[in-house]
């Protein structure tokens, strides 16, 4: 789904992006460690749980990301990638995720959860349940549900008309992903039947 068209802005995961790329590393890691000293069926199982879970990091992590070009939105969700054109953005809002609406067709954007403008508690105390911040309390850093809804409508706006290609959202599954999906799935198969049959 990459073009050659300039960024304008990309959206990521942010701690789970970086969650991704631990448990990728150290899911491999321990896949290589039980090949190296497993014996019999506990090392094969071991290594194919050990590459489902990566294969999950890779794809529920590092993979989403959403970004904004010249012509279009780029939505990248775990297996399946949409480019929505800046004309066909009619409505821009949030549930779970933020959800891009180009007439009929609603994108999903698993790159943007939801987060709420201030968190409801404060250190140690969330663990017990907490207590909410007062209004004095400064809100956290970075970008907020509301602050991507109201860039990607503000860009839809301004790039609308003119020049801008037209169209429905156009949806791609990319092979990649989904060999990882699939790898993946496999090798949940061939854990469970081990930890049956072993």
């Amino acid at each position: 789904m990459s073009t050659d068209e300039p960024l304008l802005r990309t959206y990521r995961l942010g701690n789970g992006r970086a969650i991704g790329y631990v448990v990728v590393v150290v899911a491999l890691a321990l896949a290589v460690q039980a090949l190296w000293v497993g014996e019999g069926t506990t090392r094969w199982s071991a290594v194919s749980a050990c590459v489902a879970i990566a294969c999950a990091g890779y794809l529920l992590g590092i993979r989403p990301q959403v970004s904004e070009t010249t012509l279009a939105l780029e939505v990248r969700n775990p297996v399946r990638s949409w480019r929505i054109y800046w004309s066909s953005v009619t409505k821009v809002d949030a549930d779970d995720v933020v959800r891009v609406h180009a007439g009929d067709a609603v994108v999903r954007c698993f790159a943007l959860p939801r987060r709420d403008r201030r968190p409801m508690v404060s250190g140690v105390a969330s663990m017990f349940g907490g207590r909410k911040l007062p209004d004095d309390e400064p809100v956290r850093r970075g970008f907020t549900t509301l602050d991507v809804i109201e860039s990607i409508e503000d860009r839809s706006r301004s790039l609308r008309g003119g020049n801008a290609p037209d169209g429905p959202p156009e949806e791609t599954v990319e092979q990649l992903p989904l060999l990882v999906l699939v790898v993946g799935a496999v090798n949940v198969l061939a854990f469970l039947l081990l930890l049956v049959l072993g």
